[in-house]
């Protein structure tokens, strides 16, 4: 007997939840996939994220029916759910574990590089909730072979961050200690993400700014805002410059000696760049060896040391790039599935 799959679309989403057409994409090429491999799905969605490429039929919308009658009746023996960390995820998850025990929920969430073509699963949530956040998992048994390919796909990034042709040279990955001669650079974050609502210290990014600039009154900060998220009540701090967004983030590196955030794909850009980056709050960012994870509590007196091993660096960013991300555009591939750590999650039968 064929196993069943239930995918979630924005269920029980109230704001905008035509945000989440991408996830039914992705769904529908991962459903595809599957299906090559014996697996039926379904699809439980809202009336305002139903995808283009999605047939009547496949799908239930969830104006027409209550997810718990749907459990009941199609008895899935997985549920996929996108992000898990806001209320609306959590009661979807409440409810497969509610009306149908047996189910195993897979959460998933877009991947880094890029961001709208990579994706990533997890059994336990996503960014700080992953089980890859809360514990090492994997990042020893990086081989060789994987580490090439982390530095091919290194340096294709850093390439096309500097505007270089395909064949250029770049230097090679080695983080570079903290520079306090030169200006430390803030990337802010959009106060509705997740990682802020769930996982960060500051809760706007105005009091994230307020407290870099009195703790460290003796290092220059340039601040550059989300650049779909502005926010309009910074304030003018006498160690504070603001960036505008026309700036080009990653060519002006040279002037920067050490980076400060909050968990996003920007710090893990950054150190792909040999930056040494600061990560305040749990998140993808801050466990493996990435960048260096400061509590706000008991923050650093100085930024005059190295605070960050290029070895423990490299496995995290190999682990989480060439291991854990996949991609979206291949997830239709019987091959490229079955070689999945996603087929092992499925067919593992712990």
């Amino acid at each position: 007997m064929s196993k069943k799959i239930l995918f979630t679309v924005a269920a029980y989403v109230t704001d905008r939840p035509g945000r989440w057409k991408h996830v039914a994409k992705a769904y529908l090429m991962l459903a595809k996939g599957l299906a090559k491999l014996g697996y039926d799905s379904c699809f439980y969605v809202h009336p305002e994220a139903v995808h283009g490429r999605m047939k009547q039929g496949r799908y239930i919308l969830t104006s027409d029916e209550e997810l718990p009658l749907l459990l009941k009746r199609e008895k899935p023996d997985f549920c996929f759910i996108w992000g898990g960390r806001t209320e609306a995820d959590r009661k979807t998850a409440q409810q497969v574990k509610e009306y149908s025990s047996r189910c195993r929920i897979i959460y998933s969430e877009a991947g880094w590089f890029p961001q709208r073509d990579r994706i990533y699963f997890d059994l336990e949530g996503t960014n700080a909730d992953a089980s890859f956040s809360k514990r090492l998992t994997g990042e020893d048994n990086i081989q060789d072979r994987e580490r090439a390919n982390f530095i091919r796909m290194r340096n294709r990034i850093v390439r096309r961050d500097l505007g270089l042709n395909p064949f250029a040279r770049v230097s090679p990955f080695r983080i570079e200690p903290p520079d306090i001669r030169k200006k430390i650079l803030v990337p802010l974050q959009d106060e509705q993400d997740t990682n802020i609502i769930c996982s960060s210290p500051f809760k706007t990014m105005r009091a994230f700014v307020e407290y870099l600039s009195a703790t460290y009154p003796q290092y220059r900060f340039v601040v550059r805002q989300h650049p779909r998220a502005p926010v309009s009540n910074l304030p003018a701090l006498d160690n504070v410059e603001y960036q505008d967004k026309s700036v080009d983030l990653f060519r002006q590196f040279d002037d920067i000696g050490l980076v400060i955030g909050i968990n996003s794909t920007v710090l893990l850009q950054a150190a792909m760049h040999n930056k040494t980056v600061i990560a305040l709050g749990e998140g993808i960012a801050s466990a493996g060896g990435c960048v260096y994870p400061m509590d706000v509590d008991n923050p650093l007196p100085e930024f005059d040391c190295p605070l960050v091993d290029t070895d423990a660096a490299e496995r995290r960013l190999a682990f989480l790039l060439v291991e854990r991300q996949m991609n979206r555009r291949k997830l239709a591939s019987k091959r490229y599935l079955q070689q999945s750590y996603l087929y092992e999650l499925m067919t593992d039968d712990a």
